[in-house]
């Protein structure tokens, strides 16, 4: 039966089911005040950081959810963002991240898909633009009875919900019901599912909550969604854009790079 505990048709209707996730998120909780009390300089360094970078995006003129996105998976990729100006996309021990800046990993050379989203929804936040970290299964199957396995984003594109990979090369997904997602896409048919437990598990959100999310996802995906044709010019055009901000890039890492020795300093020797 244990399967069958991430089994949405399961758990959504389980009360008991619903509270012993819930009850996972009082230790995660308490994990992050002690975080924010021993790590409260780093956390203070690491947050003007974001401020600074959402000020950046803006003053490059980046206005829509896409293009923003964009930029910072590709500042990201890229290291601009990272100590050393290297960046790979490879997972640091969980143990030794804060879990209440996930995005922190990011400085440290290092990131999988929980700490470019993380920056991300950090980014965002600040820029004003609505961001939903979407956690959900990807891979082989339909993933009705499994845990959730990875995040990605949704954003707000041209009167839709969009779900965007900035790990996976920017993947943009439509919402097809309430708990599945298709990749937009000339080359790709991949799908990925909804998890809602784990965001209950990490206390993002209520069953309420989730009851509302599934609701809004049923009505997105009934939304007229982005042509492939049209998200492919779209990408290209951006990445075009991209190349010409080389410059401001370089001009940005170069006056953070102090703040970013500063925040990684507290971390040496535990990647």
């Amino acid at each position: 039966m244990i399967d069958r505990k991430y089994d949405e048709r399961v758990y959504l209707k389980d009360d008991y089911i619903i509270s012993s996730f819930a009850s996972e998120a009082f230790l995660r909780n308490e994990k992050i005040k002690i975080e924010e009390r021993n790590y409260k300089r780093e956390i203070n360094k690491y947050d003007l950081l974001i401020d600074k970078l959402a000020v950046f995006i803006r003053r490059l003129g980046y206005e829509s959810s896409i293009e923003c996105s964009m930029l910072l998976s590709y500042m990201i990729s890229n290291g601009y963002l990272s100590i050393d100006k290297q960046y790979f996309d490879k997972e640091i021990d969980a143990r030794k991240e804060l879990i209440s800046r996930l995005g922190m990993s990011i400085i440290r050379g290092n990131g999988v898909c929980r700490n470019t989203s993380a920056m991300h929804k950090e980014v965002f936040d600040r820029l004003g633009l609505y961001d939903k970290q979407l956690y959900c299964y990807q891979g082989i199957g339909t993933g009705k009875r499994s845990k959730a396995n990875h995040v990605i984003n949704i954003i707000e594109y041209d009167n839709n919900y969009y779900g965007i990979d900035i790990f996976n090369g920017d993947r943009l997904y439509r919402f097809i019901s309430e708990l599945e997602l298709r990749n937009i896409s000339l080359y790709y048919n991949d799908c990925l599912r909804y998890k809602p437990y784990y965001e209950i598990s990490i206390g993002e959100s209520s069953i309420e909550k989730v009851r509302e999310y599934l609701n809004k996802f049923k009505d997105y995906a009934s939304r007229r969604s982005i042509d492939p044709y049209i998200y492919d010019q779209i990408k290209f055009e951006i990445k075009r854009k991209l190349l010409l901000y080389t410059d401001a890039m370089n001009e940005f890492f170069d006056n953070n790079k102090s703040l970013i020795k500063r925040i990684n300093n507290k971390f040496k020797g535990t990647s």
